[in-house]
């Protein structure tokens, strides 16, 4: 991915505690104000955990911050906050390998117009996901409601989210995050031994 003069990407870092594996959220963003990246790390990071909350992340998680890595200048700066919050949700955890996959829609169509993210498995439990790794209605909803939110106030905190492209192209603007209602996949979170 190509991070273009006056962009940046934003990475929400978790932790399992019981291993110490990290596993991470990431998304673009235009830099409206130009502001450093130990600015917008803090920025990004109040605003992530306004809705997605020590009170909505299972216990056996830690949020550890947000890594910001921008370009300013021709120059690429990197900051990352140390917010080290354990979730307080008492409840037993899905797989490390399980995700939520969230699309990021553009007005634009074709492949190289979509994006996606994943939320780690620190929200949600054994109890969230059916033996068909299909999400449960009222899971999905709070999820939902937390991305709209997120989204709504990147834009607030003139942070607005974008979609950067593996080419020179100028990145995309996000209009919506869409939580998929079936689990995905990360082989790279699941270390098998």
């Amino acid at each position: 991915m190509v991070i273009p003069e006056g962009f940046g990407e934003g990475i929400a870092v978790y932790e399992y505690i019981d291993t110490g594996e990290r596993m991470t959220t990431s998304f673009g963003f235009h830099n409206v104000p130009t502001e450093d990246a130990t600015t917008n790390s803090i920025n990004l990071s109040v605003s992530w955990r306004s809705f997605f909350t020590a009170a909505t992340t299972l216990d056996s998680y830690r949020f550890v911050g947000m890594y910001v890595i921008e370009m300013i200048g021709g120059v690429l700066q990197s900051a990352q906050t140390a917010d080290n919050t354990d979730g307080t949700v008492n409840a037993e955890p899905v797989s490390p390998a399980v995700a939520v996959g969230v699309k990021k829609q553009t007005s634009y169509a074709g492949k190289k117009y979509r994006g996606r993210m994943y939320l780690p498995p620190a929200f949600l439990s054994e109890a969230n996901v059916n033996g068909a790794g299909v999400i449960d209605g009222a899971t999905i909803t709070g999820l939902q409601s937390r991305c709209d939110d997120f989204l709504a106030d990147m834009n607030s905190i003139d942070l607005p989210m974008y979609l950067l492209h593996s080419d020179a192209t100028t990145p995309t603007p996000v209009n919506d995050l869409i939580v998929r209602d079936n689990v995905r996949t990360q082989r790279r979170r699941q270390h098998l031994r």
